[in-house]
C-alpha cells in the first residue's frame, strides 16, 4: 500500500510490459533504482505536466531565464537568444531512432562504442552555441555520461554545467 492506503493490482500484457520496462530504461537517469510504484506515479504526473500549457509555458520561461546568455571569453563569446527554439521533437526523435536509442560514443583508443541504453541524449557535433544546426547531420546521440563530457571538452565546465539537472522536475 502507499503512504495514503491505496493500493493498485493490475494484469499486463506482453506489450504493456514491454512499455512499462522501456519507460524504466527512459526514466534511469532520473530515477535510479525506482520502484514500479514510483515509476508509474511519475509517468502520470508528467503526463498531466506536459499536456497542460501554462505549465509547458512556464517551464520555457524559467528555462530561458536560468540559460546563460553568452559564452566567456575564454570560451569564445558566442552571444545566445534567451528564446532560441529547443530541437524539434522529430528531429529528436529521427536521430534517436538512428542510433538505435543507443550511445554512439567510442572510445578514442579502442573505437569500441558505448552502447548504453540509459540517459541517452541528443548531442550536436558542432555544438549550438559555436553555429552548430540540428540538420540530422550535426546531431548523434550519446549517453549523459559521454555528452557531459564531450560538452565540456568543447565548451568548457561553466557551459556543461548550464544543462546539469538539478532534481526530477526538470
Amino acid at each position: 500500500a502507499g503512504a495514503d492506503g491505496w493500493t493498485l493490482t493490475t494484469g499486463l500484457d506482453g506489450a504493456q510490459k514491454k512499455a512499462l520496462d522501456r519507460a524504466r530504461e527512459l526514466l534511469s537517469h532520473s530515477h535510479p533504482d525506482a520502484t514500479w510504484a514510483e515509476i508509474i506515479g511519475h509517468l502520470a504526473t508528467e503526463h498531466a505536466r506536459r499536456t497542460d500549457p501554462v505549465a509547458r509555458a512556464e517551464r520555457r520561461t524559467a528555462k530561458a531565464a536560468a540559460m546563460p546568455q553568452c559564452l566567456t571569453a575564454a570560451e569564445g563569446s558566442v552571444p545566445l537568444t534567451a528564446n532560441r527554439p529547443g530541437l524539434l521533437r522529430t528531429v529528436r526523435d529521427s536521430a534517436l531512432a538512428k542510433a538505435g536509442g543507443a550511445c554512439e560514443f567510442r572510445n578514442p583508443q579502442t573505437d569500441a562504442r558505448c552502447g548504453s541504453r540509459v540517459r541517452v541524449e541528443v548531442d550536436h557535433v558542432l555544438p549550438r552555441a559555436l553555429g552548430g544546426t540540428d540538420d540530422s547531420t550535426n546531431l548523434n546521440c550519446l549517453c549523459a555520461v559521454h555528452n557531459r563530457l564531450r560538452s565540456e571538452q568543447e565548451l568548457g565546465p561553466r557551459w556543461a554545467s548550464a544543462w546539469k539537472r538539478k532534481g526530477a522536475e526538470h
